[in-house]
């Protein structure tokens, strides 16, 4: 097979990993896990289907060159997920907390993460304080003296890990 066959062959497999970067990148981006849940479903949606289209039009591709494309969209997708911080979970904040934790030499098993106790080891990206900061739908509130109100990226902060 000519290269200009080839080229011609791989065009289809490469626009649509090309817009499936795209539409991840659009979905990741896109705060729609608390306020769109139904939008963001769609955004999946649309995803999945043109990862789909990707992947048949594979089938046309000459076999040495399925592997580089497919090594190119593994490494697309992937990086897709660093253009913006979770949204779909909080479960990382649990993990990242965990962690801290631990390294402090203490069990998160035994203290939940609002535990006063373990307010020395709370850093300012996972226990932001301000209205401002707080007013995310991801925010759970802590308890605290003063006036300044406290929250947490963590979800349930009032239980330990389980």
């Amino acid at each position: 097979m000519n290269p200009r066959t080839a080229l011609r062959l791989c065009a289809l497999p490469v626009l649509a990993l090309c817009a499936l970067a795209a539409a991840l990148v659009w979905t990741v981006r896109y705060d729609g896990n608390f306020t769109d849940p139904l939008g963001l479903s769609w955004r999946y949606a649309a995803c999945w289907a043109l990862f789909a289209v990707a992947l048949l039009a594979l089938r046309r591709v000459p076999g040495r060159l399925v592997v580089p494309l497919v090594l190119a969209g593994a490494f697309a997708v992937a990086a897709t997920g660093l253009v913006a911080e979770p949204r779909t979970s909080t479960d990382s904040y649990r993990y990242a907390w965990d962690g801290r934790v631990q390294a402090a030499g203490v069990s998160p098993y035994d203290h939940a993460p609002q535990d006063p106790a373990l307010a020395r080891l709370r850093d300012p990206w996972l226990f932001p304080s301000g209205a401002a900061a707080c007013a995310g739908p991801d925010r759970a509130r802590i308890p605290y003296a003063g006036q300044t109100p406290h929250c947490t990226r963590i979800n349930r902060p009032s239980v330990h890990t389980i």
